[in-house]
């Protein structure tokens, strides 16, 4: 029997409640939760899937691999491998600033390495025409809040390459106009700030005209009738909603298309232009410039073709 799986879960200091709730992207959490039931069945050799059948205070680096070799020997992805390896070393960090792990238990778990991947990159390139279409599709709504907030939104999503979790997370003091700043919590709870073009001051000024100057989420639900409701911000999933439907009335697939899809479209256009990878490594606020060469979404392709062809 595993060290964790000798002691229960106690209600109190739980490392994972404490991670979860930890994490701000709604979308983020609820893959890390996906996790938690295989880990615990494999930790207890197929016992249990229950939250506290086991003591997350107590893991040791051998209770991990051994749960991770049986998911292995389950034909479970590298993907999947790594999905439970973030959520483990998000635990056990908590559980060691809680004061219930040993620094070196804790050094040894982070030390686990994620599983290579060598896939091709997820999402594709929204074109140029595309975005075009979803402008011109747009430009012929009625012009009421709703359309207001959801140019912003598209804006928000590609010119600046926000997140959409980091979408639904600015409030109106994220807004700084006198600056030309956007300033907001990005992924890994590191805090960003963005300077935004002459299309977003002129989307902010107009919405904020109706929106108001009252605290709370930059971007807010609109009820039926028109009226705001500036207590309660939109989730990540009306944001991926209100592109699927923007999509859908410019004539394309709402499926083939995230919002995740208007960052990389973003980076991809930039490196087409000419841009310096740095400069754009910048915008995307990636450590490694690695990480924005992935996003490249050119068409490789065509080149590749056109390349074959040649003698």
């Amino acid at each position: 029997m595993s060290s964790a799986t000798a002691l229960p879960a106690t209600a109190q200091a739980n490392p994972l409640t404490a991670y979860l709730s930890s994490v701000s992207s709604s979308s983020r959490q609820g893959y890390l939760r996906g996790a938690v039931p295989a880990f615990i069945e494999a930790l207890t050799a197929g016992q249990s899937r229950a939250l506290d059948a086991i003591d997350w205070n107590q893991l040791t680096v051998d209770d991990v691999l051994t749960a991770l070799l049986r998911l292995q020997d389950a034909n479970k992805s590298e993907r999947y491998l790594n999905q439970v390896i973030s959520l483990v070393r998000g635990v056990a960090k908590n559980a060691w600033l809680l004061g219930n792990m040993d620094g070196d238990v804790y050094a040894r778990i982070k030390a686990i390495p994620f599983k290579k991947i060598q896939r091709l990159p997820a999402g594709r390139e929204i074109t140029h025409d595309e975005l075009t279409a979803m402008r011109a599709t747009q430009a012929q709504l009625p012009h009421n809040a709703t359309l207001i907030r959801d140019k912003l939104i598209f804006n928000l999503l590609y010119l600046l390459g926000l997140r959409r979790f980091e979408v639904t997370k600015l409030t109106l003091a994220s807004i700084h106009q006198q600056r030309r700043i956007i300033r907001f919590v990005g992924k890994g709870n590191k805090e960003a700030e963005l300077p935004y073009s002459d299309e977003i001051e002129n989307n902010l000024q107009e919405w904020l005209a109706i929106r108001g100057q009252k605290p709370g989420p930059l971007l807010c639900r609109i009820r039926k009738g028109g009226q705001l409701d500036t207590s309660k911000a939109l989730s990540d999933v009306s944001i991926r909603d209100i592109l699927k439907r923007t999509a859908l009335l410019a004539g394309i697939d709402p499926g083939s298309l995230a919002p995740h899809d208007m960052r990389r479209s973003r980076i991809t256009h930039l490196l087409d232009e000419g841009h310096k990878l740095r400069d754009v490594q910048a915008l995307a606020r990636h450590a490694n410039a690695n990480t924005t060469a992935k996003y490249d979404r050119s068409d490789r392709e065509e080149n590749l073709r056109r390349l074959m062809q040649q003698n």
